[in-house]
């Protein structure tokens, strides 16, 4: 909605006293009048709730009187003149912004509101001013009320407005309006107490399951870590303890560790679901699709330092091999 900012409705348009709705016919995003509404018109951006999420209904003030400024064309696009030459009070044409504590509605209730109580469609000149006094004091509860935030804007001097095709303002604003508010029940929607509430759906979002393609990929992730090893890793938690991962491995395969001439070390067998534990290992949960190698092979003894080949067998989903080299320590145990 745009509202009238000139000071003397003698000689503002259509008579109207400041803060009535605009005496003119509205216009549409390309400038166009629209017959048949009156005080509305198309305002280059929008404004957020940050707190709802809702879009706010923008009102925007024009000076009649004020002509060479731009405030008799019902558009919004503010002049570079803050005074005249003879310091009369142009603020750019009197074209103040309003951003409004309502929900977007291209500015209809508050446009219903203004030509209710200014009678038809707000052309008329009333016969005392009085009327129209009183009118304003009415519109301060329905209208004013409601405003949240107000400026008066410029044109920056180095810059020049856009046409109407181009979008009007040759640069992209951004305003961020915060303000403290204490924390308390207030009536929203007057559900929940009056507490906020929110509402999501988690449709479409759900893990799918059983994807083999993918599985299939997944199969080139399987690592060994730390690969080399030099005597020491991470995973490790004390002198005689020698570590190390094979990661990213299917729920279940069958995991066989080779020396470089085809010996079989070590093998697992894996068949874990969710937050279960390994086939033989079992001393600990499976959370990370890992697996620890001791470094021994299935008579419990540590294995010599060198080249060792994993192969992970996953039914259905196809093999994978990777080589592994190590470096063992000798133990110390003078050292305890």
């Amino acid at each position: 909605m745009v509202v009238e900012t000139g000071e003397d409705f003698a000689t503002n348009e259509g008579g109207s006293f400041k803060g009535q709705i605009r005496s003119a016919l509205s216009k549409d995003i390309a400038g166009f009048e629209l017959l048949g509404d009156t005080g509305r018109s198309y305002f280059p951006g929008y404004a957020i709730n940050v707190e709802t999420g809702e879009r706010l209904n923008i009102m925007f003030g024009e000076n009649s009187f004020a002509v060479g400024e731009n405030g008799r064309d019902m558009l919004w696009n503010p002049s570079k003149n803050e005074l005249s030459p003879l310091r009369q009070v142009l603020f750019g044409g009197g074209h103040y912004l309003y951003i409004m504590n309502s929900k977007y509605d291209e500015g209809e209730e508050m446009q219903r509101i203004m030509l209710n109580n200014i009678g038809i469609a707000g052309f008329t000149i009333p016969p005392t001013g009085g009327i129209n006094r009183v009118v304003t004091s009415n519109l301060n509860d329905s209208i004013y009320r409601n405003i949240m935030y107000t400026a008066i804007p410029f044109v920056n001097p180095e810059l020049n407005l856009l046409s109407i095709e181009e979008g009007v303002v040759p640069s992209t604003v951004t305003v961020k309006i915060r303000v403290r508010k204490p924390f308390e029940t207030f009536v929203a929607s007057g559900e929940n107490g009056g507490y906020p509430m929110y509402e999501f759906s988690t449709d479409g979002l759900a893990v799918e399951t059983a994807q083999e393609d993918v599985a299939k990929n997944h199969l080139d992730e399987i690592r060994a870590v730390p690969n080399p090893y030099y005597a020491y890793s991470g995973y490790e938690t004390s002198q005689l303890d020698n570590r190390i991962k094979i990661t990213n491995l299917p729920g279940t395969c069958t995991v066989s560790i080779y020396s470089i001439d085809g010996v079989l070390i070590r093998q697992y067998k894996r068949a874990v679901g969710p937050n279960t534990h390994f086939g033989e290992n079992t001393e600990k949960t499976n959370l990370d699709n890992s697996l620890d190698w001791d470094l021994k092979n299935t008579k419990n003894i540590p294995v010599s330092s060198g080249v060792y080949l994993i192969h992970v067998e996953a039914p259905g989903l196809g093999e994978r091999t990777i080589k592994w080299f190590g470096v063992m320590r000798p133990f110390d145990l003078g050292t305890f």
